[in-house]
């Protein structure tokens, strides 16, 4: 009898540590996969290479950090990227990891680097905006008359709040001549993305992760592009006032020049007068 409890005993404590080797790989691998899943879906949404660093997971504590995130440009255009965000932070529940639906509670990026750059009748912001909108949803796309096909199926995600702040926008313009124009970002907030409004009882918890992703990328890339636009009218309008100033110069150094060349016609009349009278008098 005291063999077998201890076989038992011994069957139980090799399953306990192969269970503990088990999700000690499952945890060393997780940021591996995210970090794998935000190049892969980011990449698919933007159409442009998404690179990421390194990631951080502290699933005890619920933590996420993604350090050094990249929006490569879309073809043809000439700056390095889109976007640099050195440090994601987010918080997550961690339980919600080994379920259907992944729940977000927090997103905040601080101080990113995002550069405008203006093409042939279109910019990078702008194209990448068009790349993005179709994998918004139709319930979050009031353009769009049809429902839109999901297009990634498995987990669902929830995010109850994303803030992007002290953002700086960096313009790239041929209308700049070299120089270089900063503007600041305004604050961007969403909350409670993929979660059901209260009135509409039959609608499921989550949205995929491709349209998470592009319905935070739309309004993103759309403060970016307005803010961007502003800037470069405000630009325009300076330039087209310096160019004004200029000219009013050039009219200030003509007329002064005018002035001096009636004056100088004027004294060599009133010489050539004195003149006449003096060989009058011999």
């Amino acid at each position: 009898m005291a063999k077998t409890v201890n076989k038992i005993l011994k069957i139980v404590a090799i399953v306990v540590v192969v269970i503990i080797i088990a999700v000690i790989i499952l945890l060393n691998n997780l940021g591996r996969a995210i970090k794998a899943g935000i190049q892969t879906v980011g990449s698919q949404v933007t159409q442009c290479k998404i690179t990421v660093d390194d990631v951080d997971l502290s699933l005890l504590r619920g933590k996420l950090l993604i350090k050094n995130l990249i929006v490569g440009n879309p073809e043809g255009y000439k700056t390095d990227n889109a976007f640099q965000l050195d440090k994601v932070n987010v918080s997550l529940q961690p339980k919600s990891i080994f379920s259907d639906l992944i729940v977000i509670d927090d997103i905040v990026i601080d101080g990113p680097q995002i550069t405008y750059e203006v093409g042939l009748g279109n910019s990078n912001i702008g194209t990448i905006q068009k790349n993005v909108e179709s994998w918004v949803p139709a319930s979050e796309d009031k353009e769009e008359p049809e429902k839109k096909e999901e297009k990634e199926g498995g987990k669902k995600v929830q995010i109850s709040h994303f803030l992007l702040d002290n953002g700086q926008i960096n313009l790239s313009a041929k209308i700049m001549q070299g120089k270089d124009l900063s503007l600041p970002l305004p604050k961007i907030e969403l909350n409670d993305i993929g979660k059901p409004k209260e009135d509409d009882k039959d609608a499921e918890n989550g949205v995929a992760a491709t349209a998470a992703t592009a319905l935070v990328l739309k309004n993103v890339l759309t403060s970016v592009s307005d803010t961007a636009t502003e800037g470069l009218k405000s630009l325009g309008a300076n330039i087209g006032e310096a160019g004004k100033s200029i000219i009013e110069a050039g009219k200030s150094v003509g007329e002064s020049a005018k002035g001096a060349l009636d004056a100088a016609k004027g004294a060599l009349g009133d010489a050539k007068k004195s003149l006449g009278n003096l060989l009058k008098k011999d």
